[in-house]
């Protein structure tokens, strides 16, 4: 009975020492995976805003950096807004406003809040939001930008 005890617990350690070198070198696979393919830099990313294509927005038109799988953290957007932005919330994120050019409004939740450069606006999550007036931001989205997470009040 002892002999039948070792054998099986030797047995046992030797399939748990093999699936934890399996698992061990499918997750150095991954890594390295992930550097070849450029999305992990040591411990941080970089992003020019400039070298990013244009995408259509409720806003106007955005550059979206760090707007990848693999990051859930957050995203930077440089936004473009149009005179006729659309109204819009979100359920989930977050969204910082920087104003960098123009002067105009910031509509939330129905009231008209005067911008001009170096404006910051913390939007949260609910808030019923759109820019009035020729602006360029930078938005800061955290989490990390869901286009399942822009919602429309239908008239």
């Amino acid at each position: 009975m002892n002999s039948i005890y070792k054998d099986g617990w030797h047995a046992y350690a030797k399939l748990r020492h093999a699936i934890n070198v399996q698992w061990h070198a499918q997750a150095l696979l991954e890594h390295v995976d992930r550097i070849h393919k450029g999305r992990i830099m040591a411990n941080y990313l970089i992003a020019n805003l400039n070298e990013i294509d244009t995408v259509p927005c409720p806003c106007g038109f955005s550059r979206r950096a760090f707007n990848q799988p693999d990051n859930s953290t957050a995203t930077v957007h440089q936004v473009d807004i149009d005179e006729d932005a659309r109204t819009h919330y979100h359920k989930n994120l977050t969204e910082i406003y920087i104003i960098l050019e123009g002067q105009g409004h910031l509509e939330l939740d129905g009231e008209l809040v005067p911008v001009k450069p170096m404006t910051v606006v913390m939007i949260q999550p609910g808030c019923r939001h759109r820019a009035v007036g020729k602006l360029r931001i930078i938005n800061i989205v955290i989490p990390s930008f869901d286009p399942q997470d822009e919602w429309f009040d239908h008239a």
